[in-house]
């Protein structure tokens, strides 16, 4: 029972930095779709600073639980506290994939930023429905938890749009 729970609240930890990930990414993409830009530089951005975001938490969360437990970590600690804080850059394969789609001439870059943004958004509701059902609410707040997702991300693109 103890280790159902643990899986549980794993799972809504990792749900959780998804869509912490995927609003980085709209915001980044957001930001970068006024810049004459290419595919590669949009790419490189979404990695490397969902990389470098990764990397910071990883230290802080490292220091933090160590001070915690008074001791080092053991190294199962290790690999599940990277695992966790990287699991923000799964947030990213939907919108590299589109931009390397522009890369290799299959779909225009405006296409890319368009896709990129409407997928994001949609990936919003859905990972709000998964972490709804993780928390074992019933259809209708699954559903509002979903919306709140995605009308967050619209928050955030509407903001970036109105800083430009």
């Amino acid at each position: 029972m103890i280790r159902k729970i643990k899986l549980k609240i794993e799972k809504i930890d990792s749900g959780a930095r998804r869509v912490y990930g995927l609003i980085i990414t709209l915001a980044l993409i957001i930001s970068l779709e006024h810049f004459q830009t290419s595919s590669v530089k949009v790419i490189i951005s979404i990695l490397g600073s969902l990389f470098v975001i990764a990397l910071a938490e990883t230290y802080v969360k490292f220091i933090s639980e160590t001070a915690k437990k008074g001791k080092r970590l053991s190294k199962e600690e290790i690999r599940h506290l990277i695992k966790e804080e990287f699991s923000i850059m799964l947030a990213s394969e939907i919108p590299v994939f589109l931009f390397f789609l522009e890369l290799v001439n299959l779909i225009s870059l405006e296409t890319a930023f368009l896709l990129a943004k409407l997928t994001g958004i949609i990936s919003l509701f859905c990972l709000g429905y998964i972490l709804g059902s993780l928390l074992n609410k019933k259809f209708l707040k699954k559903f509002i938890i979903g919306i709140v997702s995605a009308v967050l991300g619209m928050v955030v693109i509407g903001l970036k749009l109105l800083m430009h």
